[in-house]
This record gives structure tokens, C-alpha cells and sequence, in this order.
């Protein structure tokens, strides 16, 4: 699927849903993902990033896709 079909089937979800919970939960994630300005990162910030996400993953601070999934499905049923 394209971004423009993804977008409109999260779209015909989003309409359906009746529950204020999964609304609300929905709005945080997209107000976090949504930073405004976004400035260009110099090569030093992202090496450090670069290494910081090295560091999480050797102490196991890492989801599977497979557990994302599933606990996007639990807010879901939350209901």
C-alpha cells in the first residue's frame, strides 16, 4: 500500500472509532510525533544519537516489531 491509501484507511478507522480513550490516545502520539520547526542535526548530535541507540539495544531496551503490534492492537480493545 502507498502513504496516500495508508493515510485514508487510518482516516476511515479514525471515524468509526467511539471511544474517547483511543481518541485521546491517538492525539498524544501524533501532538509527540509532531515537533514543528525541525531543525537540521549537526554530524556531532547525530553520531551521539547513533550511539545512544547502540547502547539501548545492547541493554535490551528494544521492542520487536511482532510486541509493537500487538500492544497497538491492545489499545485498540481497550474499549
Amino acid at each position: 500500500m502507498n502513504l496516500q491509501a495508508e493515510k485514508i484507511n487510518i482516516i476511515q478507522q479514525l471515524i468509526n472509532i467511539q471511544d474517547i480513550n483511543i481518541i485521546e490516545k491517538i492525539n498524544e502520539l501524533l501532538s509527540k510525533s509532531y515537533k514543528g520547526n525541525i531543525e537540521p542535526m549537526t554530524l556531532e548530535k547525530f553520531f551521539a544519537k547513533i550511539e545512544e541507540s547502540e547502547q539501548a539495544y545492547l541493554k535490551g531496551d528494544i521492542i520487536s516489531h511482532k510486541d509493537l503490534k500487538n500492544e497497538i492492537k491492545s489499545w485498540i480493545n481497550e474499549k
